[in-house]
């Protein structure tokens, strides 16, 4: 794939994103561990193979994570689908985490009294990175550092395991969070090239927005177009 993939020539293979089912627990933030009253009620969890919005079993993301809180539905929890609310972005991700809840219910990996906070689905991305399709938390534990602790900490522990980058689409209301506080670049940010080799979807239909993380400074440095680059600036997790 040309120059860029020639950079990683050099590096081992990276480890499988599935080694994180071995200790999901290295997830949980410590941001959310410092909010609640007693940290050992925080748990991880794989979560069933349940993918939203395709007609079709052919595709199984590398790594579905949940993080609950044992028996805590006594306290604040998601809503219920049929909760009244005006904000349309909250009652989707309400609905979302409760369709993987009732999912994981179903097939004895959550009980009716654990409450599901954030779940996380991301799939290898060849060469070297990682899809983030969906990282969500719910309402009531959001705006209190939580997300950037978690994709942070998710950013060093693939980092680790030998990724470069990691990506997603975003939202209207969510992507000023992933450039601001996370470091993602924009994909129109990118160069066409180097962009052609590390992701799978045509530049002709790039969405504004997509964004990339860089794990790795020279991988930054040389695909970043020149005129967005600020190497002065926290970007990432490099």
């Amino acid at each position: 794939m040309g120059y860029y993939l020639n950079m990683f020539n050099k590096e081992c293979a990276v480890q499988p994103l599935s080694l994180i089912y071995r200790d999901p627990s290295v997830l949980i933030p410590a941001r959310l561990l410092e909010l609640v009253a007693d940290p050992t009620q925080i748990r991880a969890t794989t979560l069933p193979e349940f993918w939203i919005g395709r007609m079709d079993d052919e595709y199984v993301p590398s790594l579905r994570i949940g993080i609950y809180k044992k028996d805590g539905l006594h306290e604040p929890r998601i809503m219920q689908e049929t909760d009244d609310i005006s904000n349309g972005n909250l009652h989707n991700w309400n609905r979302i985490l409760n369709l993987h809840r009732r999912k994981a219910i179903k097939e004895g990996t959550l009980t009716e009294k654990d409450n599901l906070l954030a779940l996380l689905i991301a799939h290898e991305s060849l060469p070297y990175g990682v899809n983030i399709i969906n990282y969500i938390q719910a309402p009531f534990i959001q705006k209190q550092g939580i997300g950037q602790a978690f994709l942070t900490n998710f950013g060093q522990i693939i980092k680790n395991q030998g990724f470069k980058y990691s990506w997603g689409e975003h939202n209207s209301k969510n992507i000023s969070f992933f450039i601001n506080k996370i470091g993602n670049y924009p994909l129109t940010e990118i160069d066409p090239q180097c962009f052609k080799n590390l992701i799978d979807i045509s530049p002709t239909i790039i969405s504004p927005l997509n964004t990339i993380n860089f794990l790795d400074k020279e991988l930054e440095r040389k695909c970043v177009k020149s005129e967005f680059l600020h190497p002065q600036l926290p970007r990432g997790n490099s």
